[in-house]
């Protein structure tokens, strides 16, 4: 077995270097997410700070991500996935540049879902190439948790962007189906409850407080639920 310095095999240290990277790109689009989530809410309004981190971490991730890239390269079951993500990247940043810091409806929507999308990309990819690991959870339960995690990651988009001050109704909904989602997620183990119990808490003080920083943390949780589900997916489906 061929060993690079410090004794660690070849194979053992371009894993090590690929979940470091996958992990960490996880991480800063959770806090993409969160930043945008925060400016959104402010309407604009003293955001210096908040846009000074979504920016060092929106460029952080699209390093990240190119060094994905070529590290899956070689790597045929997570080549494609990588690309996926990269390409995304790629039209995120050509959208966040074309349209500065007031963008379109439109704009504000591709960037808000495609930056959700990034994330569970990237947290499948993690969970694919963590998939040896014990304790896959059940496949259909992983697959309908993804599922309801992405469409409430879709519909509360489209309520933050064009519907801001939606009717109750259409709260009501959002939050039925938030708890589905969450409830599917947390079905999964103990280790996801954590991450499935934010989301709803998170979604009721954001309702109650009507601040920014409430919004961003309704954001990041959501994301981070959506995040869960894609890594459970990844997991399930490798494992199968």
């Amino acid at each position: 077995m061929h060993l690079q310095h410090g004794g660690m095999p070849n194979a053992g240290r371009i894993r090590f270097r690929f979940d470091l990277v996958t992990g960490a790109s996880v991480l800063l689009m959770l806090a993409v997410v969160a930043a945008s989530a925060y400016i959104r809410a402010s309407g604009g309004i003293d955001v210096q700070i908040a846009r000074g981190v979504h920016r060092a971490t929106a460029s952080s991730v699209a390093l990240l991500v190119s060094a994905l890239m070529a590290l899956a390269w070689r790597q045929p079951r997570l080549r494609v996935a990588a690309s996926a993500a990269f390409v995304l990247m790629l039209a995120l940043s050509a959208v966040g540049w074309i349209t500065g810091t007031a963008p379109p409806p439109a704009a504000a929507f591709f960037n808000q879902s495609g930056g959700l999308v990034l994330t569970a990309l990237l947290a499948w990819i993690y969970g694919r190439a963590a998939a040896q690991h014990p304790a896959a959870p059940d496949r259909k339960l992983a697959l309908a948790g993804f599922l309801l995690a992405g469409l409430q990651a879709a519909f509360g988009g489209t309520l933050a962007i064009y519907l801001p001050q939606a009717s109750v109704g259409l709260l009501i909904a959002h939050a039925v189906s938030g708890v589905a989602a969450a409830a599917a997620v947390a079905a999964l183990g103990w280790r996801y409850a954590a991450c499935a119990a934010l989301a709803p808490a998170l979604g009721m003080v954001s309702v109650v407080l009507s601040v920014a920083a409430a919004q961003a943390g309704h954001a990041l949780a959501g994301a981070l639920l959506l995040a869960a589900a894609a890594f459970a997916h990844a997991r399930a489906r490798a494992s199968a």
